[in-house]
Protein backbone atom coordinates (compact mmCIF):
# COMPACT_ATOMS: atom_id res chain seq x y z
CA UNK A 1 0.00 0.00 0.00
CA UNK A 2 1.85 3.63 -1.24
CA UNK A 3 -0.20 6.18 0.71
CA UNK A 4 -0.18 9.45 -1.84
CA UNK A 5 -2.95 11.70 -0.25
CA UNK A 6 -4.53 12.46 2.77
CA UNK A 7 -6.94 15.34 3.61
CA UNK A 8 -9.01 15.88 6.85
CA UNK A 9 -12.11 17.89 7.43
CA UNK A 10 -13.65 17.44 10.63
CA UNK A 11 -14.29 14.38 11.44
CA UNK A 12 -14.18 13.24 7.06
CA UNK A 13 -10.78 11.44 6.92
CA UNK A 14 -9.92 11.16 3.40
CA UNK A 15 -6.89 8.70 2.21
CA UNK A 16 -6.09 8.24 -1.08
CA UNK A 17 -3.50 5.16 -1.54
CA UNK A 18 -2.48 2.51 -4.34
CA UNK A 19 -1.61 -0.98 -4.37
CA UNK A 20 0.64 -2.54 -7.61
CA UNK A 21 -0.80 -4.97 -9.39
CA UNK A 22 1.97 -5.87 -11.71
CA UNK A 23 4.84 -4.01 -12.96
CA UNK A 24 2.52 -1.72 -15.17
CA UNK A 25 -0.58 -1.04 -13.61
CA UNK A 26 -1.46 -0.38 -10.07
CA UNK A 27 -5.11 0.44 -8.55
CA UNK A 28 -5.79 3.81 -6.58
CA UNK A 29 -8.52 3.19 -3.71
CA UNK A 30 -10.07 6.43 -2.31
CA UNK A 31 -11.00 5.80 1.33
CA UNK A 32 -13.40 7.73 3.33
CA UNK A 33 -14.49 7.77 6.87
CA UNK A 34 -16.38 9.70 9.10
CA UNK A 35 -15.41 8.00 12.63
CA UNK A 36 -13.10 11.01 14.41
CA UNK A 37 -9.37 10.65 14.07
CA UNK A 38 -7.37 10.42 17.46
CA UNK A 39 -5.84 13.43 18.71
CA UNK A 40 -1.87 11.60 18.06
CA UNK A 41 -3.09 11.55 14.60
CA UNK A 42 -4.30 15.01 14.08
CA UNK A 43 -0.74 16.64 16.42
CA UNK A 44 1.32 14.29 13.86
CA UNK A 45 -0.66 16.08 10.91
CA UNK A 46 0.19 19.43 12.44
CA UNK A 47 3.86 18.90 12.63
CA UNK A 48 4.09 19.75 8.83
CA UNK A 49 2.89 23.17 10.02
CA UNK A 50 6.86 24.88 10.30
CA UNK A 51 7.77 23.34 6.69
CA UNK A 52 4.88 24.94 5.11
CA UNK A 53 5.88 28.15 7.08
CA UNK A 54 9.59 27.78 5.79
CA UNK A 55 8.55 27.18 2.15
CA UNK A 56 5.97 30.08 1.58
CA UNK A 57 8.46 32.11 3.57
CA UNK A 58 5.76 33.38 6.37
CA UNK A 59 6.63 34.34 9.65
CA UNK A 60 5.87 31.55 12.62
CA UNK A 61 3.71 34.17 13.71
CA UNK A 62 1.45 33.25 10.85
CA UNK A 63 1.18 30.49 11.82
CA UNK A 64 -0.84 31.31 14.65
CA UNK A 65 -4.55 29.94 13.52
CA UNK A 66 -3.62 27.86 11.04
CA UNK A 67 -4.52 24.09 10.13
CA UNK A 68 -2.82 21.91 8.33
CA UNK A 69 -4.93 20.13 6.57
CA UNK A 70 -3.89 17.59 4.13
CA UNK A 71 -0.74 16.22 2.51
CA UNK A 72 -0.13 14.85 -1.13
CA UNK A 73 2.98 12.47 -1.37
CA UNK A 74 4.82 11.40 -4.47
CA UNK A 75 7.15 8.54 -4.39
CA UNK A 76 10.13 9.18 -6.68
CA UNK A 77 12.34 6.39 -6.51
CA UNK A 78 10.70 3.41 -5.14
CA UNK A 79 13.48 1.37 -5.51
CA UNK A 80 15.05 3.43 -2.41
CA UNK A 81 14.90 1.78 1.20
CA UNK A 82 14.29 4.71 2.72
CA UNK A 83 11.74 7.25 3.23
CA UNK A 84 13.87 10.34 1.93
CA UNK A 85 12.76 9.62 -1.79
CA UNK A 86 9.51 10.85 -1.14
CA UNK A 87 8.24 14.48 -2.13
CA UNK A 88 5.18 16.21 -0.53
CA UNK A 89 2.74 18.72 -1.31
CA UNK A 90 1.48 20.67 2.61
CA UNK A 91 -2.16 21.86 2.44
CA UNK A 92 -3.84 24.44 5.21
CA UNK A 93 -6.18 26.51 5.99
CA UNK A 94 -5.77 30.03 7.97
CA UNK A 95 -8.80 31.61 9.46
CA UNK A 96 -9.27 35.49 8.95
CA UNK A 97 -10.61 37.98 10.72
CA UNK A 98 -12.59 39.54 8.07
CA UNK A 99 -14.26 36.61 6.85
CA UNK A 100 -16.09 33.76 7.37
CA UNK A 101 -14.23 31.65 4.71
CA UNK A 102 -10.25 30.49 5.25
CA UNK A 103 -7.69 31.05 3.39
CA UNK A 104 -6.64 28.17 2.17
CA UNK A 105 -2.56 27.65 1.10
CA UNK A 106 -0.52 25.09 -0.57
CA UNK A 107 2.83 24.97 -0.63
CA UNK A 108 5.03 24.31 -3.94
CA UNK A 109 6.13 20.75 -4.46
CA UNK A 110 8.99 19.91 -2.06
CA UNK A 111 11.06 17.33 -4.00
CA UNK A 112 13.24 14.85 -2.47
CA UNK A 113 16.67 15.68 -1.30
CA UNK A 114 18.83 14.58 -4.37
CA UNK A 115 21.96 16.80 -3.94
CA UNK A 116 24.13 19.10 -2.59
CA UNK A 117 22.94 21.34 -5.56
CA UNK A 118 18.71 20.81 -4.80
CA UNK A 119 17.14 23.71 -3.33
CA UNK A 120 14.88 21.72 -0.71
CA UNK A 121 13.59 21.99 3.18
CA UNK A 122 13.36 18.22 2.70
CA UNK A 123 15.97 16.92 5.67
CA UNK A 124 15.64 13.85 7.54
CA UNK A 125 13.61 15.12 10.28
CA UNK A 126 10.97 15.99 7.34
CA UNK A 127 11.49 12.51 5.60
CA UNK A 128 11.33 11.19 8.93
CA UNK A 129 7.68 12.81 10.16
CA UNK A 130 6.25 11.83 6.45
CA UNK A 131 7.24 8.18 7.66
CA UNK A 132 5.17 8.47 11.03
CA UNK A 133 2.21 10.51 9.59
CA UNK A 134 2.33 7.77 6.56
CA UNK A 135 2.00 5.14 10.07
CA UNK A 136 -0.62 7.07 11.28
CA UNK A 137 -2.82 6.52 7.81
CA UNK A 138 -2.49 2.64 7.32
CA UNK A 139 -3.41 2.57 10.91
CA UNK A 140 -6.34 4.64 10.17
CA UNK A 141 -7.62 2.36 7.46
CA UNK A 142 -7.07 -0.61 9.53
CA UNK A 143 -9.35 0.70 12.35
CA UNK A 144 -7.16 1.95 14.96
CA UNK A 145 -5.54 5.47 15.14
CA UNK A 146 -9.53 6.91 15.45
CA UNK A 147 -11.38 8.31 18.69
CA UNK A 148 -13.23 5.78 19.82
CA UNK A 149 -12.63 4.47 23.63
CA UNK A 150 -12.49 0.63 24.14
CA UNK A 151 -15.52 -0.67 24.38
CA UNK A 152 -14.67 -3.00 26.98
CA UNK A 153 -11.93 -2.85 29.95
CA UNK A 154 -9.09 -5.59 30.13
CA UNK A 155 -8.93 -6.52 33.59
CA UNK A 156 -6.76 -9.26 34.55
CA UNK A 157 -7.67 -12.28 36.11
CA UNK A 158 -4.97 -14.21 37.86
CA UNK A 159 -5.73 -17.47 40.19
Amino acid sequence: MQITKLKIKGNETEIHYTSDSDRTNSKTTVYKSFDKQSSEFLNALQEFKPYLLEVLDLDEKYGEGMTITGLTLKEENPAAEDFANFGIVISAVKSLENSNAPLCLNTPYIPPYRNENSVTVMDAYLAKDIVGIIGFCERFISGSERAQGELFSVKEVTK
